[in-house]
C-alpha cells in the first residue's frame, strides 16, 4: 500500500512552488499533524527557505519517535549538496540535534545526475526528476512550429538571470561579433577580471559593463518569462541555449533547453557535460549534421564554451535538410506526446511509496 503523503502547510499557487503543485497536485494529500506515519513534504525552494526553518524544527521534534519520513522538495533550479551546501549542512545538523536519523530524510531535485559527496548528506535518500520537459507546456501558451526557410539570422540566445557563464558567453558573442548580426538578450551586468580571464584567458584591469540587450518583440519582467514571440525562431537557424548550471557534478535541464525543442528548432546546448547524451536517451534527436557535438563530452565548462562559441562562428546555414526536419518534427511529437512526462510522474510516485 503506497505510503501516505502529509503536506507540512497548505499547497497554493505562488510562482516559487508553481513546479512544486505541478507534481504534487496527482496526489491525495493529507496534513501531517498527528500522524504518525508517511512522508511529510517540506519545499525548500531559496526563495522561501528563509522563511520555513521554524516549521523545519518543529517537524523534526514531533516526527523523530514516529515512523514519519520527511522529504524535502526542491525541484526548480535544485542542484542539491553542490549549490546549496548550507543548507544541507543546516538540515543535518538539526536532524541530528533531534535525534531525526537521516536515512529517513528524502529529497527531491531537478539533479539528474547524483554525484556522490562523500559527506553525511549521501545517506538521504534522493531523486532526480525532470520536473522542467513536464511544466514548459503549461507555461508558453503560444504554441507554433517556427519556419524552416528564410533564415536572416544565425543564432536566438535568450538569456535572464546574469549568471556569470552566461556574462563569459555574452562577452565571447561580443568579442566575436555575434550579438548585433542575431537575437540575443541580456540583463545589464558587469563581468569581473577573473571571469574573464577564467573563459578566456585574457587579463583586463577592472569590471567591464555588459550592456542591456533586447530584441525585437521582448517583453519586461515578469510577462518576458512566459513570453515567446515565434518570429525569434523564424528568423534564426537555431537557438544557443545557456542553461542554469554548467557544473559537471551535476546533470539539471530546465525549460531553456525545451523552448527549441517544443517550437521545432535546432539546438546548441551549453549546460552541464552530458545534456545532449541525456536528452538522446530520453528519445529526442540531436543535431550532429549541423554542429560537432563533441562539445557534450568536454567536462571542463571553459573549454566547452569555447568550442561552442567556435561553432557559432562556423555555423552556416540557410535551409533545413529532410534529415534536420524531420528530427524537428520528431522532437515536437515526442515532446508533446508527455511519454517523458508520465515516466518522472511515475518515478516520483514510486519514490515516494518506499516504505523501507
Amino acid at each position: 500500500m503506497p505510503t501516505q503523503i502529509l503536506r507540512s502547510e497548505p499547497l497554493t499557487s505562488n510562482t516559487q512552488i508553481e513546479y512544486f503543485n505541478q507534481f504534487f497536485n496527482a496526489f491525495e494529500i493529507k496534513d501531517y499533524t498527528n500522524q504518525t506515519s508517511g512522508v511529510v513534504l517540506i519545499d525548500i525552494e531559496p526563495e522561501i527557505l528563509h522563511n520555513k526553518w521554524i516549521l523545519i524544527k518543529s517537524i523534526f521534534k514531533k516526527s523523530s519517535n514516529t515512523d514519519i519520513k520527511i522529504c524535502f522538495a526542491q525541484p526548480y533550479e535544485a542542484l542539491g549538496w553542490y549549490s546549496n551546501q548550507d543548507t544541507w549542512e543546516k538540515i543535518i545538523t538539526l536532524a541530528k540535534q533531534f535525534k531525526f536519523p537521516l536515512d529517513r530524510l528524502m529529497y527531491i531535485s531537478g539533479d539528474l545526475r547524483y554525484t556522490p559527496t562523500n559527506t553525511e548528506f549521501d545517506k538521504i535518500k534522493h531523486l532526480g526528476v525532470n520536473l522542467f520537459e513536464i511544466v514548459t507546456e503549461h507555461r508558453y501558451t503560444n504554441k507554433f512550429t517556427a519556419s524552416n526557410t528564410n533564415k536572416t539570422k544565425k543564432l536566438l540566445c535568450l538569456n535572464f538571470r546574469p549568471r556569470e557563464h552566461r556574462k563569459a558567453v555574452q562577452y565571447l558573442l561580443e568579442k566575436h561579433n555575434l550579438i548585433e548580426s542575431n537575437y540575443c538578450s541580456f540583463q545589464k551586468s558587469t563581468i569581473s577580471p577573473l571571469t574573464v580571464k577564467k573563459f578566456t584567458g585574457t587579463e583586463i584591469d577592472a569590471e567591464l559593463l555588459l550592456p542591456h540587450k533586447i530584441i525585437p518583440n521582448d517583453k519586461q519582467w515578469p510577462n518576458g518569462i512566459t513570453h515567446q514571440s515565434h518570429t525569434w525562431y523564424d528568423d534564426t537557424v537555431f537557438s544557443l541555449v545557456t542553461e542554469t548550471c554548467v557544473k559537471q557534478e551535476v546533470l539539471f535541464l530546465t525549460e531553456k533547453i525545451y523552448k527549441p525543442i517544443m517550437y521545432g528548432h535546432p539546438f546548441v546546448l551549453f549546460g552541464n557535460p552530458g545534456s545532449l547524451k541525456y536528452l538522446q536517451s530520453k528519445g529526442y534527436q540531436t543535431f550532429p549534421e549541423l554542429f560537432d557535438e563533441s562539445y557534450d563530452t568536454i567536462q571542463d565548462p571553459v573549454e566547452r564554451l569555447n568550442k561552442i562559441i567556435k561553432i557559432c562562428n562556423t555555423v552556416d546555414v540557410q535551409n533545413y535538410t529532410p534529415s534536420v526536419l524531420s528530427k524537428l518534427k520528431h522532437n515536437q511529437n515526442l515532446f508533446f506526446s508527455k511519454e517523458n512526462s508520465r515516466v518522472e510522474l511515475q518515478k516520483l510516485k514510486e519514490f515516494l511509496s518506499q516504505t523501507a
